[in-house]
């Protein structure tokens, strides 16, 4: 008997969350010092599509969790990482752009496998530029009633010749 798509989900949430908590779980030892050096290395992988949790799973790099905290911190910070994944939002699109035809450096050429790789570049991309982008909202202040003719038109073909 197939199970409902909502079970098969639920039964997935402690997997998920497994995961979760091993990509971003907290490193023992010295609390990891902020240099303009360690920023700039962020800035540049992010700039490059990589995912913060990736770059903090790195051995030299801090933790998620600090990183996290120094943006907390900061708002300057969390500036130029929105800015430097807003630019890695451009490798992004690349790279999947690389992958659906079938580059021998970037495609894996199987298809299910690489169609899912793109779609989640895709979905990145989209999270990036959604996330990231300036904003603009229009109020509208002034109401002004519109009088439509809805008479027939008359002549062939409806266009009144």
């Amino acid at each position: 008997m197939a199970k409902h798509t909502q079970t098969v989900m639920a039964e997935m949430v402690p997997a998920v969350t497994s995961i979760v908590a091993e990509a971003t779980r907290g490193r023992p030892g010295q609390p990891t010092k902020r240099t303009p050096e360690i920023i700039d290395e962020i800035c540049l992988r992010l700039a490059c599509g990589e995912a913060l949790t990736m770059i903090c799973n790195d051995p030299l790099m801090p933790g998620y969790r600090t990183v996290q905290t120094w943006k907390n911190k900061d708002p300057e910070l969390q500036t130029l990482f929105n800015e430097a994944r807003s630019e890695g939002a451009y490798v992004l699109d690349d790279i999947a752009e690389l992958i659906a035809r079938k580059h021998p450096d970037f495609a894996t050429l199987d298809y299910r496998y690489d169609d899912m790789l793109i779609g989640v570049l895709a979905q990145r991309k989209r999270y990036a530029n959604r996330r990231f982008q300036d904003k603009t909202q229009i109020d509208i202040v002034q109401h002004q009633p519109v009088i439509l003719d809805l008479g027939t038109i008359e002549g062939e073909g409806g266009d009144g010749v």
